[in-house]
């Protein structure tokens, strides 16, 4: 009667305790006893199969046997609350008494490893529970990874402050057998709480714990800002974002989308590391002795929590609906994107061409006979000149002018068109210009095509003529000098007028 009575005296104060305590955390029953001291009592521990947690190999540590193989581990209660040793080479008994705040073993410890043990608790049993399990392993397997990795901390196996990388692992490989698989729950949930360990001071890696030292410019499209943002540090899921606009996000892996429909200007936003929630929890609370084992229980709700920034600016888009008259003229072809200027009808060549139609009059008058007589040299003329490559002037007659007369300009007594003798020459029966008269005749005489002779022979009809000569048809006249000066001088205007042909 007197044990139910002083437990109900001992749950009262407890209440009472709590009541006045300002802590996040959510108080539950706390039992200590009057004068601020805890009974220690142990419990078994299991697997998710109801195996019975054992050491599968042994363990020493600075000359202590701590583990023998077969050894269970047991979980530690302070009166009814869920306790973790600090003081691995202490032993305690069962029944045991232990003071409040009297642990000479927390206080040998620097601040980075009483920090660490705390985040451990916090990730381990204490404050993550619910989420541990999910990892198909039971509450006890829970606790016994987060028992080795407090026994890591404090006896020096983990690095802190930062990065709490463990540095020797005879503690876990004390229990875990790689080979059989031996207690697997138990380091599924020890790798677990080791990853949190090593992220926690890890910021999102687009952010930084300066305030103002990064800025991202959102972009404009189709009336809103939006910006992506990837974390590849892999944590941004821990962290909460705070803000003071009206920027929305979303989040998706490891890539955070923010967006806006109004400009910002320099907004800045906040990360903010998430910590598990625990429920039902009491005050973290150091119990010991200087002759025993010390032990904590309970959960720190005041762990200083990592805080990055990053800042963002929207501005209003540079290239509206309507865009502005630019400051010089600018021509913007719907394809080509140099300015370019395609009239509809092709510009006036740099060079004059003409083309006519029909061929222009000659710079230079030209008369032409009915009959001219052929140039040196043969030229075509069309009547429909074919398109000329460079420009060209086409006349229907010869450039040069040309005079074609129908009658030689000096008297030829001979016919009009005299051919060149290659032998005698025969002349017409009537000559143009009388001839022959008896005071004139010369005693030696030439034929035409300039071979000597001593006669001239002339063939035609026999007549009274005087000055001739008639032997039946044909007569052998004397020619006077003046007829033959007359015929030279025919003879010399018809071999120019050859000549020129």
């Amino acid at each position: 009667m007197s044990v139910l009575k002083n437990k109900f005296i001992r749950k009262s104060v407890s209440l009472l305790l709590s009541a006045v305590m300002v802590c996040c955390c959510l108080s539950a029953s706390f039992a200590v006893s009057a004068d601020n001291s805890t009974t220690v009592s142990f419990g078994a521990c299991f697997d998710k199969s109801g195996r019975q947690i054992r050491a599968v190999k042994k363990l020493v540590i600075d000359g202590h046997k701590l583990f023998d193989v077969g050894d269970y581990v047991s979980m530690i209660f302070a009166d009814n609350m869920t306790a973790f040793c600090i003081e691995p080479l202490q032993n305690v008994q069962s029944g045991s008494h232990l003071e409040q705040n009297n642990s000479p073993a927390w206080d040998a410890l620097s601040d980075h490893q009483k920090t660490a043990l705390k985040l451990t608790l916090m990730y381990g049993y204490q404050g993550n529970l619910d989420k541990l399990t999910k990892l198909n392993v039971s509450s006890s397997e829970v606790y016994v990874a987060t028992q080795l990795i407090i026994w890591e901390i404090v006896s020096g196996m983990r690095d802190t402050p930062l990065t709490f990388k463990c540095t020797d692992n005879s503690f876990i490989n004390t229990f875990y057998n790689s080979k059989d698989k031996t207690n697997k729950g138990v380091k599924a949930v020890y790798e677990a709480i080791d990853k949190s360990l090593k992220d926690y001071y890890t910021i999102p890696s687009f952010s930084c714990t300066e305030q103002g030292a990064l800025i991202y410019k959102m972009k404009y499209n189709n009336g809103s800002y939006s910006i992506e943002l990837t974390d590849t540090n892999n944590v941004i899921a821990d962290y909460k974002i705070t803000h003071n606009s009206n920027i929305s996000y979303t989040l998706n892996n490891n890539t955070l989308t923010l967006s806006s429909d109004e400009p910002v200007n320099a907004v800045q936003l906040k990360l903010t590391k998430k910590l598990p929630t625990a429920v039902g929890i009491t005050p973290f609370v150091l119990w010991g002795d200087k002759e025993k084992q010390d032990i904590v229980t309970g959960l720190d709700c005041n762990l200083k929590k990592p805080i990055a920034y990053f800042t963002l600016t929207a501005n209003k888009p540079i290239c509206p609906t309507e865009p502005t008259k630019p400051t010089q003229p600018v021509t913007c072809p719907t394809e080509p994107t140099e300015p370019v200027t395609c009239p509809t009808e092709p510009t006036k060549p740099t060079e004059p061409v003409t083309c006519p139609t029909e061929p222009t009059k000659p710079t230079e008058p030209v008369t032409c006979p009915t009959e001219p007589t052929k140039p040196t040299e043969p030229v075509t003329c069309p009547t429909e000149p074919t398109k000329p490559t460079e420009p060209v002037t086409c006349p229907t007659k010869p450039i040069e002018p040309i005079t074609c007369p129908t009658e030689p300009t000096e008297p030829v007594t001979c016919p009009t068109e005299p051919t060149k003798p290659t032998g005698p020459v025969t002349c017409p029966t009537k000559p143009t210009t009388p001839c022959c008269k008896t005071k004139n005749v010369i005693s030696t005489v030439y034929n035409l095509n300039n071979t000597a002779n001593n006669t001239y022979n002339y063939t035609g009809g026999a007549d009274n003529t005087t000055g001739k000569v008639a032997t039946g048809d044909s007569a052998t006249t004397i020619i006077t000098l003046s007829t033959l000066m007359a015929a030279s001088a025919a003879a010399v205007y018809f071999l120019r007028k050859r000549k020129k042909q």
